[in-house]
């Protein structure tokens, strides 16, 4: 069995990127959880199913690169670029 890693998620400091399908609701519930307890979380459900990185690529590109550009300290709670579904 795995470790229950989720205690551990808040005091992670680093920028998280969580990406889901919309459609895909298990899935986009964990990563709803998992933004709640990561302090520096960013997340989108993308309007597709599973595999938002073959079913809508070019939204799911253009949140990596969005998300690779942001200035994470330009704002002490990051609550500017925090992305929710």
């Amino acid at each position: 069995a795995q470790p229950n890693l989720w205690p551990a998620l808040p005091t992670l400091q680093i920028p998280t990127l969580l990406l889901t399908g919309s459609r895909d609701t298990r899935f986009t519930r964990i990563a709803e959880l998992m933004a709640e307890q990561l302090p520096l979380a960013w997340h989108h459900a993308l309007p597709c199913g599973h595999a938002p990185h073959l079913e809508a690529p070019r939204a799911y590109a253009g949140e990596v690169t969005q998300f690779l550009e942001a200035t994470w300290n330009e704002s002490p709670q990051w609550e500017n670029l925090e992305r929710t579904s």
